[in-house]
């Protein structure tokens, strides 16, 4: 399935921006997850 295949780019994409995220305890990380899926 190609979604996964997109998905697996997502993730190497998305993970680094998370990890940064909780390491910095930012309290709206929530909000700036959902800002960057919907970019």
């Amino acid at each position: 399935m190609p979604r996964f295949k997109n998905l697996g780019g997502f993730l190497k994409r998305i993970v680094p921006l998370v990890q940064f995220l909780l390491a910095n305890l930012d309290r709206s990380w929530h909000d700036v997850f959902v800002a960057h899926l919907l970019l």
